[in-house]
């Protein structure tokens, strides 16, 4: 049957329309309260990065104490190169691993967050996304220092922040060519240079 000219077209009824209504607004809580869990979970990182930079700095034991640097060893809040530098092997393994074990729980939170709105992303794809961050699973935290070694040792990376620092510190052992790593040195150290302003 075809409508006559003027008429309105069918609506839904009022029950269906007010059940569409409540889903909206609970799918737009659901997100607030996610991007709210976020929130609060970034802070307590930094939080936490401070309070470990602080704790290694007065921690009294058998590792060597900071070496003493001129310029600060935070780039807008976080360990920067310099700082890295001034670390002794122990320190620097320890840091390693804190950002390596960091990194996995924030993103395994932030893909649990995500999956409360949506259907979970397939496995494959978070692993890529983690793979790309962390690099290759057999790089271990030995390796990763040394990576992070080379990529902190020239004076113009020293405002680079290690949490930054390391997906790029692993890129040779992921396959990048020397070309890639050094464009991607050159677009962390400008924000580091920009951020330490």
């Amino acid at each position: 049957m075809i409508p006559l000219m003027g008429t309105p077209a069918p609506t839904k009824n009022p029950s269906e329309a007010y059940a569409d209504g409540q889903r909206a607004a609970e799918q737009l809580r659901l997100m607030r309260e996610q991007t709210e869990l976020l929130r609060q979970q970034t802070e307590a990182l930094r939080q936490q990065n401070e309070a470990a930079a602080a704790a290694l700095a007065s921690t009294p034991s058998t590792i060597s104490p900071p070496k003493p640097v001129a310029a600060s060893i935070f780039t807008a809040g976080m360990l920067n190169c310099r700082g890295w530098r001034s670390f002794d092997a122990e320190r620097r393994l320890i840091y390693t691993m804190g950002i390596m074990e960091g990194f996995q729980a924030g993103f395994m939170s932030g893909e649990i967050a995500l999956g409360a709105l949506e259907n979970p992303p397939p496995a494959e794809k978070t692993l890529a996304g983690m793979e790309e961050w962390r690099g290759k699973l057999d790089l271990n935290y030995g390796k990763r220092v040394e990576a992070m070694n080379a990529l902190c040792a020239p004076s113009e990376n020293s405002a680079i922040q290690v949490v930054f620092a390391t997906p790029t510190a692993s890129m040779k052992a992921n396959g990048y060519t020397d070309e890639q790593i050094e464009a991607k040195t050159a677009i962390i150290r400008r924000q580091a240079n920009e951020a330490a302003k």
